[in-house]
């Protein structure tokens, strides 16, 4: 009888068998089993059912002001890509530029143009971030599934999306979650030995998110690994069929790694970012924000050191220890289980990346490693000697992410917080979301037109009506530097000078500028809203009609409340500086010395401030005062080794030699200014005043052309030393030169009255 054919493309039994037994996918397996449909249905199911109570919920925080900023900004300009990549504000400060790099945002404003309402894209945008969780479950159990049998592999899938992280991240659409699934199809990919469709999964995760080159990266190293073992075991001579399928993996990955750094670079992501200090440890944050993540990554540490020690033990007794029976056994372990080293390796990476690259633990940074963790777990976990009664490990897991949902097991973060990323960790966030948005219809429902001073996510959601909180935009008055919005700089309160107003007062910490500045509501205030949290949510009216007819008054009420930073918490140096920006672009120096002054000695350490104000008061006419505000700082500057900061001291004897200057006494200005070029010779203005200085003194012009042309040296377009340097020459007899560099001042000013002037008498008259 003739035996029956096997069907083609099917394995061979034993290769099967072994295939299962070292965790990998069966060779003739190309496209997931059709079951993975209806287990993709039931965990979407499962995650719709029991985070129902938000489908129909705004965006929160960090959403609000990214993902949903840049695609209202896509929707209300047709896609206007140009505009957002070249004239329009980064995220960071209040603009649409935010995800350049990412699909999401414009995916997200097609929804937008098409959807009837703003609820129909709430609606549709959290099914798809549910459905991109359950995918991630799925992947994860196809992971793990064939080192551990499918109880484990399911019930590992389970702990992975109801790990309190992951389950807020996809329900406050974070784009970690999208990018996530990308970088898991990849993970899927390496343990099939499919290296190039793991290069279109990593890229299709970067354009979720930039992140997602971090699996890129992961699957180079890898496959770089395990050529080199090849190499090494092979003699240097491997069969061109062994390597054929890397190098053709390892040049797609290379080629897909240089196409992601290109968008990178083109899309000016680059640029626009800022890495941000934390002043804790990463430990430190990691030990209140994600505790079970610690434990769960402590117990592998402590499962594969066990059994990293027995394998070992039994290597030293069954072998005879030569590095070349060492590569071997690397390359078996490579080649058995590619799904933990593309873990490990990608785990390392992202770490790296925190800790290197940002320098702050943001908690959802860490979603991409949740997954990779729990693959490293099942490997650690899973021992086929315990049967299906390992996998109560990770049902375990599960119960306590169920009833950890809220945050009730995890300890409380240093200080009470709102609005900030700490409470993404678990549904803690959930308290503070619904805050906002019943205040707010609390607000409409009681507000008569008076002008709104919120800080941010207030005015984002007070200004843009697809983001679902309101159906007309507002407008108002941003209270931080943080403008992208319809709200304008609260400078323009001293334009507007309105004395009733709706303030929106919460402690609002941002790790950019500090404390949100909003006055606390005093005895009369009227207050609409009050959540009673720690720190609360108050909405209050206030009325400052008794001060309209003192204008000095009201304007010194605005810069205490609005500008100074509350009490307890003063504003960063960076902060008060632009705010000082603003009174000056109003013509308001007088305020901004105030504020200076007032910053300066609440922050005795931010010498910035200090020498900002004795600046300031030289323009203002006031040289004493700003000799002893420089002054101040030199002594600071002196008593901590002057050589660790020669530009705070350069800069302090230059703000001394001009106030000198300003009294008339050019002899002293010019040394002051030659102290300054001491401590920092590039120094431009000092080089420049120093001329000036030089051009009034008899028989010194040569000196003070010598320092004119150092400025232009340094500062081309510096108009006032092409001007000078003119001068200089007229005085030498240099007519030639003169009528040159007048003539290059008017080029860069062409108003430029003294060019025009020295010109005009210069010129010979023509008969």
């Amino acid at each position: 009888m003739k035996a029956q054919s096997k069907p083609r493309g099917s394995p061979p039994r034993n290769e099967r068998r072994d295939n299962l037994r070292l965790g990998r996918a069966p060779s003739g397996w190309r496209h997931p089993p059709f079951h993975h449909a209806w287990l993709f249905a039931a965990f979407f199911a499962a995650l719709v059912a029991w985070r129902f109570e938000v489908v129909f919920s705004p965006p929160y925080y960090e959403t609000a002001l990214g993902l949903f900023r840049e695609a209202d900004f896509l929707a209300e300009t047709n896609f206007d890509y140009r505009r957002l990549r070249f004239d329009e504000a980064v995220g960071n400060d209040g603009g649409p530029y935010v995800y350049m790099t990412s699909v999401l945002p414009s995916l997200l404003a097609v929804l937008m143009k098409l959807a009837p309402s703003a609820s129909w894209v709430l609606v549709l945008s959290h099914l798809l971030w549910f459905a991109a969780a359950a995918w991630i479950a799925v992947l994860v159990v196809e992971l793990v599934r064939p080192s551990t049998g499918w109880a484990f592999a399911i019930a590992t899938g389970a702990a992975v999306v109801t790990t309190p992280l992951v389950a807020v991240q996809a329900e406050i659409l974070s784009l970690d979650v999208m990018m996530a699934a990308g970088v898991l199809a990849t993970a899927l990919a390496v343990s099939r030995g499919r290296y190039v469709m793991a290069a279109f999964f990593s890229t299709a995760a970067f354009f979720m998110k930039p992140t997602g080159t971090l699996a890129t990266m992961a699957t180079i190293a890898y496959l770089g690994l395990v050529l080199i073992v090849k190499l090494v075991t092979s003699g240097l001579r491997p069969g061109l069929a062994a390597t054929r399928e890397l190098r053709r993996g390892l040049a797609a990955n290379l080629a897909a790694l240089g196409l992601q750094v290109g968008v990178y670079y083109l899309g000016g992501v680059h640029a626009r970012l800022r890495r941000i200090g934390s002043n804790e440890g990463l430990l430190a944050n990691a030990t209140y924000i994600c505790p079970d993540l610690l434990l769960v990554l402590a117990a592998c540490l402590a499962g594969g050191a066990a059994l990293g020690l027995v394998a070992l033990h039994r290597r030293q007794r069954g072998s005879h220890g030569t590095m070349l029976g060492a590569a071997r056994a690397l390359l078996h372990s490579l080649d058995a289980r590619p799904t933990i080293w593309f873990s490990l390796i990608l785990s390392a990476g992202l770490l790296a990346a925190i800790a290197f690259y940002s320098r702050v633990l943001v908690i959802r940074y860490l979603v991409l490693g949740v997954p990779l963790l729990w693959v490293i777990a099942a490997a650690v976990f899973s021992r086929p000697s315990w049967g299906r009664w390992c996998a109560i490990i990770p049902c375990a897991m599960v119960v306590v992410n169920l009833l950890n949902a809220g945050g009730r097991w995890f300890p409380a973060p240093p200080a009470p917080t709102r609005h900030c990323s700490v409470l993404e960790r678990s549904r803690e966030y959930l308290v503070d979301h619904e805050s906002t948005i019943h205040g707010i219809h609390k607000l409409l429902d009681d507000w008569h037109g008076e002008p709104i001073v919120a800080g941010y996510p207030f005015n984002y959601l007070l200004s843009f009506p697809r983001l679902g909180v309101v159906d007309r935009p507002l407008e108002g008055y941003a209270c931080m530097p943080i403008t992208g919005t319809r709200f304008r700089p609260i400078s323009a309160l001293l334009r507007d000078k309105p004395t009733k107003l709706v303030i929106f007062s919460v402690a609002n910490p941002s790790h950019r500028i500090g404390w949100v500045t909003t006055p606390l509501p005093e005895n009369g205030d009227e207050v609409i809203y009050n959540d009673g949290l720690d720190p609360p949510l108050v909405i209050f009216r206030k009325d400052l009609s008794r001060l309209a007819h003192n204008e000095k008054a009201l304007e010194n009420w605005y810069v205490d409340n609005f500008w100074a930073g509350r009490q307890h918490q003063p504003l960063p140096a960076s902060v008060i500086h632009r705010r000082v920006l603003d009174l000056q672009g109003l013509g308001r120096l007088d305020l901004a010395a105030r504020l200076l002054r007032q910053s300066a000695d609440r922050q005795p350490a931010a010498l910035s401030l200090r020498l900002e104000l004795a600046e300031i008061l030289v323009i203002l006419g006031r040289p004493h005062e700003s000799i002893r505000e420089s002054a101040s700082v030199l002594a600071r500057v002196t008593s901590r080794a002057a050589w660790r900061n020669r530009e705070a001291y350069a800069y302090a004897t230059y703000l001394v030699g001009l106030a000198v200057l300003q009294q008339g006494n050019i002899e002293a200005a010019a040394g002051r200014f030659e102290e300054a070029l001491l401590n920092d010779p590039n120094h431009v203005e000092a080089h420049f005043q120093l001329g000036v200085c030089r051009l009034q003194q008899p028989g010194r012009s040569q000196e003070a052309v010598r320092h004119f042309n150092t400025v232009l040296d340094l500062r081309p377009e510096h108009v006032e030393a092409r001007y000078h340097l003119g001068l200089a020459h007229l005085r030498e007899g240099r007519r030639e030169e003169a009528i040159a560099a007048m003539r290059q001042t008017l080029t860069l000013a062409p108003n430029h009255a003294g060019a025009s002037s020295v010109l005009a008498q210069a010129l010979p008259v023509r008969p």
